[in-house]
């Protein structure tokens, strides 16, 4: 974040997702799906909505398609929200996805808000995943436009038919990334597992390279043909132009 001076991403991490876990689009995101169809509709028509249901049973099988739109224009307060939802349910068992369409305007200030949710209720637990996309603007206060994803893996996928794969993946709390240029980084602390080197590296000629694997450090400097320097867990030599030690330090080799 600009202008921080904390370097711990999780902090930053900690009190940016409080603030949209008690947001209205955080909440909405992260709540259970409502599957009381009868309630849902009761409470509509309360409200002089419109509402639109399909459905069919069989015994303790059911399925529904549900359409609620609902329209309020008062003194000081406009409201209009469209929602869909999905359900199936066998025995204690519903699947259930919903898309939901809010905009709202009152003295607060104004918000638009889409969510959309899948959820599964197994053995009277609820499963949900869903994305949310939000414009908040309460009065008085910054805008906020922000983008929510709630699952246990987020994956993204590029490439067309056998040559899919994922460049970028997040799975249950850990972030993958195959490849990746980074302009500024604050790296709490890291694991690399082979090396890391300046941009300009070029073997025995030119650049700077850590082997962690290996624990060497090889110096070239910036410009080819001027020297070198290696340092291993054992051993630091210094080179000339031509390739000939010029001294070490450590377990002596006599050679580069």
């Amino acid at each position: 974040m600009r202008g921080a001076s904390n370097g711990n991403a999780g902090d930053y991490l900690e009190g940016i997702g409080d603030e949209f876990l008690t947001s209205e689009d955080g909440e909405k995101l992260t709540s259970d799906i409502d599957t009381n169809i009868e309630g849902i509709i009761q409470n509509a028509l309360a409200n002089n909505a419109t509402v639109e249901h399909q459905w069919a049973q069989y015994g303790e099988v059911r399925a529904d398609i549900l359409v609620v739109k609902t329209t309020i224009a008062e003194v000081d307060r406009a409201m209009a929200e469209m929602k869909t939802q999905v359900q199936a349910q066998f025995e204690d068992v519903t699947s259930v996805l919903e898309d939901k369409l809010t905009a709202t305007v009152d003295a607060d200030g104004a918000t638009a808000i889409h969510t959309l949710k899948a959820g599964v209720r197994i053995n009277g637990v609820f499963y949900n995943a869903g994305m949310s996309i939000a414009v908040l603007a309460p009065t008085g206060k910054p805008v906020v436009t922000r983008i929510g994803f709630n699952a246990d893996q987020f994956v993204l996928m590029s490439g067309s038919g056998n040559t899919q794969y994922s460049p970028f993946a997040v799975v249950n709390g850990q972030v993958f990334i195959d490849d990746a240029f980074i302009q500024k980084a604050s790296i709490g602390s890291a694991k690399i597992a082979d090396y890391l080197q300046s941009d300009n590296f070029v073997e025995n000629s030119v650049g700077l390279r850590i082997g962690f694997r290996n624990g060497t450090f090889e110096n070239y400097g910036s410009t080819p043909g001027q020297g070198a320097m290696k340092q291993t867990n054992q051993t630091i030599s210094s080179r000339d132009e031509n390739g000939v030690v010029l001294a070490q330090f450590g377990k002596l080799t006599g050679v580069w």
